[in-house]
């Protein structure tokens, strides 16, 4: 089971690609048994373990620390980044992965989510418990997360203090959607121009390169 093994790390630090390797060990037809997944989680040393549960007391989402990763948190809160990730278990339950990036510029997991609900309400709940958690929130001054809008919404409301960021990938992503003939009336040609001086621009190593791109792309 993917995050029975995953929580075998707990005494070290854990990152992003620790994840994906449990990922890729994962049997065919291997069952994942709530109950047991929370005993497990219970066993790592100061263990916070949050249960939310629907009207019938079925649990829908479930909240995840160690003593190790708040600590991680509370040394590194500037930069957090939050993605989830889907189909590790068969739980029919989105893992969110929080990560902080560490003096290497390492990611090192902080916190994990696993909810059958991506509402606004749940998100909020999940956020608020993280606050509840993690002192050191308000020390946040950067999020990256991905494009969905529910997402962005309930972190900027929750996080006031922090500069929302949307990854590379997605912004390069929607640039090739909003970016079109149809939309902006221009030729294939220029639509094709433009992109690739925004690609540019999206990879400037510094100011200087920005500006020249910038300069470049409005003579196009």
């Amino acid at each position: 089971m993917v995050l029975t093994r995953f929580l075998s790390l707990t005494g070290k630090a854990i990152m992003m690609k620790d994840v994906h390797n449990f990922a890729q060990k994962v049997k065919p037809g291997q069952r994942n048994d709530v109950q047991q997944l929370i005993a497990e989680m219970k066993k790592a040393e100061g263990a916070k373990v949050v249960l939310f549960t629907d009207s019938d007391k079925t649990v829908t989402s479930i909240y995840f620390q160690t003593k190790e990763i708040i600590q991680t948190f509370q040394a590194q809160p500037e930069i957090l980044l939050i993605d989830a990730t889907y189909k590790l278990n068969d739980l029919q339950m989105p893992l969110y992965v929080l990560l902080i990036v560490d003096g290497n510029g390492e990611r090192e997991i902080i916190c994990l989510w696993l909810t059958q609900c991506e509402d606004e309400g749940t998100l909020t709940y999940l956020v608020d418990e993280f606050k509840k958690h993690n002192e050191n929130w308000l020390l946040v001054r950067c999020i990256m997360c991905d494009k969905d809008i529910m997402e962005i919404d309930v972190l900027v409301n929750c996080l006031p203090n922090a500069k929302m960021l949307i990854c590379l990938f997605h912004t390069l992503q929607n640039m090739r959607r909003e970016i079109s003939t149809d939309k902006l009336g221009i030729s294939q040609a220029e639509r094709t121009m433009c992109l690739e001086v925004l690609t540019k621009i999206a990879y400037s190593q510094d100011e200087s390169e920005y500006n020249q791109l910038h300069h470049q792309l409005k003579q196009c």
